[in-house]
């Protein structure tokens, strides 16, 4: 990631997501965005669009998913449906049954 913030360029969704895929702590950072900003409300259809791929493209290119993976996964997409229903954005809601 030090390339990208040295050339101040824009990450590309592909190298975040190899970043992920070596760094868990990484991933679970990525993953628990969404979940922070639909609490506080703050949720737009940009946030939750790059949170969808860039998870599914994390499922999709990791070979297995250990217990601590699924654990973090499986709660921030929860989060979503556990919030009040005036509160959750319905892309929010959607992207969850997507993944």
């Amino acid at each position: 990631m030090t390339p990208y913030k040295s050339a101040a360029q824009r990450l590309p969704r592909v190298s975040l997501v190899t970043e992920m895929l070596k760094n868990s702590d990484l991933a679970r950072f990525v993953t628990s965005l969404l979940p922070k900003y639909v609490r506080k409300g703050l949720a737009y259809h940009v946030l939750i669009s790059f949170n969808a791929a860039t998870l599914h493209e994390f499922i999709k290119r990791s070979k297995a998913l250990d217990e601590g993976t699924i654990t973090y996964l499986l709660s921030a997409l929860l989060e979503s449906l556990q919030q009040k229903p005036k509160s959750t954005s319905r892309d929010a809601v959607v992207r969850v049954y997507l993944l």
